[in-house]
């Protein structure tokens, strides 16, 4: 079987080591296992119809605008021409498809002339439901008709989640036997072999690459109230120390970043992983942490609670309330036989579910009925 990845072309998409970049990278890597990967084709559209789409979609909340304009619908076509092009100029070495998200098309010719897949971690419907601050109404409508024509046509939809699965159903009319929860992975070359030492003073770790977004205020105010029990307690944040608001806190270290041993380091050292992030899609750190047998706290939103089990392996908390993050830091502590616990069945649910290779495993036997036009 020879599958064409496609991919965006934007700057998140790129880097190898972590994020989306590197769970795209791990499920290509991962595909190649099995099949041909024959190239992972990311579309670049011209600079004149990326500025025309930044005009036109202007506002002043900047992340808003970037959300949006990434999304608007000419930009969409102009990408789904290029791919139309690619995909037709390699035609003879192609038997399926697979896309990873829905910012364009693998046609703008629909029935495709080619099987294609998509492998999406959210929908456009799910944020207007949720998280409507992401993408301006004017370019939510016009965008949300391209992606069901895209959803209807693939041959399989495949998403990181069951809520996601829901509203490729629900909100875009696809078949549900053609929509299946694939799930996603750890961005680790492979897991740990990690055991837990609760005796040494607590370190929370926290990976996150947006200061308001995943939460990092929300984290360290929580640890102004936790240090009056446990004062040697300390907080690592990774990532996401931009528009630090709050000044110096005693027992918070910011790191700006940190490579991939440095994190396998801070993993090992940590005593549990906290991200009391404002929106998720999924969670990619949450897997990560709990592969290295980490209890996690997280917030009750988006894709957060079908990837932590609430009282089994970690906590759930509201979105932004640094009381009960504080709360349940605490609760953790004090009884380190239940974190032990809860480690040990996160670690089990990432083997069980959230591999690459256990990914792949659930999308491989649709991909091939797809290449056999079934």
């Amino acid at each position: 079987m020879r599958i064409f990845g496609l991919a965006s072309s934007e700057a998140e998409y790129r880097t190898g080591r972590t994020g989306v970049g590197g769970a795209l990278n791990s499920l290509f890597g991962e595909l190649s296992r099995h099949a041909t990967v024959v190239d992972v084709y990311q579309p670049v559209p011209s600079a004149l119809a990326r500025a025309r789409s930044k005009v036109a979609t202007w506002a002043r909340n900047d992340e808003t605008w970037r959300r949006s304009y990434k999304r608007h619908e000419p930009l969409f076509q102009a990408k789904s021409a290029r791919c139309r092009a690619e995909i037709d100029r390699r035609r003879a070495e192609i038997d399926v498809v697979l896309q990873w998200e829905f910012f364009f098309a693998p046609t703008d010719r629909f029935p495709s002339s080619v099987p294609y897949c998509v492998y999406n971690d959210w929908t456009t419907a799910l944020i207007e439901e949720k998280y409507p601050h992401w993408l301006l109404p004017r370019v939510r409508e016009g965008i949300n008709r391209v992606q069901g024509q895209l959803l209807r046509n693939a041959a399989y939809v495949f998403t990181f989640t069951d809520l996601a699965r829901d509203s490729v159903i629900k909100d875009y009319g696809v078949d549900p036997s053609r929509a299946v929860t694939a799930w996603a992975g750890a961005n680790l070359a492979q897991l740990p072999d990690v055991r837990r030492d609760t005796a040494t003073d607590p370190v929370i770790l926290l990976v996150g690459n947006d200061y308001r977004g995943k939460g990092v205020d929300v984290l360290i105010r929580a640890m102004g109230i936790v240090r009056e029990t446990y004062p040697t307690a300390r907080a690592i944040v990774v990532g996401g120390t931009g528009q630090h608001e709050l000044g110096a806190v005693p027992g918070v270290e910011l790191r700006p970043n940190a490579s991939k041993e440095e994190l396998d380091k801070l993993y090992r050292q940590a005593t549990l992983f906290v991200l009391p992030t404002r929106a998720e899609a999924f969670g990619h750190a949450f897997a990560e942490a709990m592969a290295y047998r980490l209890p996690c706290i997280g917030s009750d939103t988006g894709g957060v609670p079908e990837v932590i089990d609430d009282g089994r392996t970690g906590y759930l908390v509201p979105v932004g309330d640094h009381h009960a993050v504080a709360t349940r830091i605490m609760d953790m502590l004090a009884h380190p036989d239940r974190m032990r616990e809860m480690g040990d069945a996160g670690r089990q649910k990432v083997e069980e579910r959230f591999t690459w290779d256990r990914v792949v495993d659930r999308m491989l036997p649709y991909l091939k009925q797809a290449a056999a036009g079934e």
